[in-house]
């Protein structure tokens, strides 16, 4: 089969850009051919098809000149995007396109060149940018869901995107047109949202509950996982986005009166108290020296305190069989067997994270290692690449 996959960034900059690079590897290593079709960016890994990607935009903040005008109107419907991607289409000839975050840098005007191909297109919902200009669902430090339904305008009243009244103007009118014209609903064959309450989040909002599948995010799983080191000093472990929504001021304020080491592995704008003994800031780390860490750790820590879809931060510890903590929150309780492959807190509970950390700590090691083993099973039962990759197939294969 030829898979052509979409995504506005070709380096793994986030959750999404990840998954949508290892779906590539994963569907080569089982013969298919891919293309992939993204915006220009210098910290791109190479692909044969970056001849056709489209150019390079900023959208970090609203710029008042002739490009920033541009960018505007980008957002809602690139030409560019468009012609470059009809020229792929006709070279590429591919069977299905599956795209994944195309809002402002790529813009849904691809999907009309798909739809005049009658080539089926599916798409994994990785955030909430088809429901609301916030697409995190998130602002001002807390859960935002003021836009539903279909109440953009409350993006604007409460500056939910970027704290500025400017960049939630603009988002406002983007979804309000992409709502009017309903291209997502009309140009999309299938939705794939990775957590069951993803996909009711989708259908509160209005969106048809039936042109949308679950299909959870995959790990790769070791034969073994890595056997921890007695000798090394137990720690914890947070790996993901430095960034309010993510609970990471909460998680430092708990360690800041436990005596257990807290590993911060990850870059982000959140600004944190870092004159901490305890805790140690490692900034960004690879995949590899990532697996390294969440094999060593006591705990995976997920604290966040947004609307989390299919943290792969959690499915990574369980492939390395290292239990989690995380919060009672969005997709998160479908991945977690509260006190079984670790403890689910409430979220931004600072005194709960404590005693989650102090009641691992204090497991016996036999209960531990009971634990581990039941992460490890969870993983190996529930998310492998072999099991996504068979259910991905057969969703390609539906909308054919």
């Amino acid at each position: 089969m030829k898979i052509l996959l979409v995504n506005k960034f070709h380096f793994p900059k986030g959750g999404a850009d990840t998954y949508y690079l290892r779906l590539g590897e994963l569907l080569q290593k089982n013969g298919h051919e891919v293309a992939h079709f993204a915006m220009a960016h210098p910290k791109n890994l190479y692909s044969a098809y970056q001849k056709y990607f489209v150019s390079q935009a900023d959208f970090s903040q609203v710029q008042w000149n002739y490009s920033g005008l541009k960018n505007i109107v980008r957002m809602i419907w690139s030409r560019e995007a468009a012609t470059k991607f009809r020229k792929l289409l006709l070279d590429f000839k591919p069977d299905v396109v599956h795209v994944h975050n195309i809002y402002h840098q790529i813009s849904p005007s691809i999907l009309k060149e798909c739809k005049k191909k009658h080539i089926p297109v599916v798409m994994t919902v990785h955030d909430y940018n088809l429901i609301s200009p916030n697409y995190g669902l998130f602002s001002h430090g807390q859960i935002d869901e003021s836009t539903k339904k279909y109440k953009y305008y409350n993006a604007i009243m409460r500056k939910s995107v970027k704290n500025s009244y400017v960049a939630s103007f603009l988002a406002a009118i983007r979804a309000y047109i992409h709502k009017y014209l309903q291209i997502y609903e009309n140009m999309i064959d299938l939705f794939v949202a990775p957590s069951q309450f993803m996909k009711l989040k989708l259908a509160e909002y209005g969106m048809d509950e039936t042109a949308i599948t679950v299909l959870p995010n995959p790990v790769h799983i070791p034969p073994q996982p890595s056997i921890k080191e007695n000798s090394v000093k137990p720690y914890f472990l947070f790996a993901g986005r430095l960034s309010e929504e993510k609970g990471i001021k909460q998680l430092v304020e708990a360690f800041k009166n436990l005596s257990y080491t807290l590993k911060i592995a990850g870059a982000g704008d959140a600004v944190l108290n870092q004159n901490t003994e305890n805790i140690e800031f490692l900034g960004f780390q690879n995949k590899e020296s990532l697996e390294k860490l969440a094999a060593g750790a006591r705990a995976v820590i997920v604290p966040s305190v947004c609307y989390e879809n299919c943290p792969l931060s959690i499915l990574e510890a369980y492939a390395q069989a290292t239990p989690v903590i995380a919060s009672d929150i969005g997709g998160i309780p479908e991945l977690v067997n509260d006190g079984e492959t670790g403890y689910l807190i409430p979220a931004n509970d600072t005194e709960s994270i404590k005693a989650a950390a102090i009641q691992l700590m204090e497991m016996s090691e036999e209960d531990y290692e009971i634990m581990k083993q039941k992460s490890f099973k969870k993983a190996q039962e529930e998310y492998t690449e072999e099991l996504h990759y068979r259910r991905l197939i057969d969703i390609y294969n539906h909308v054919k």
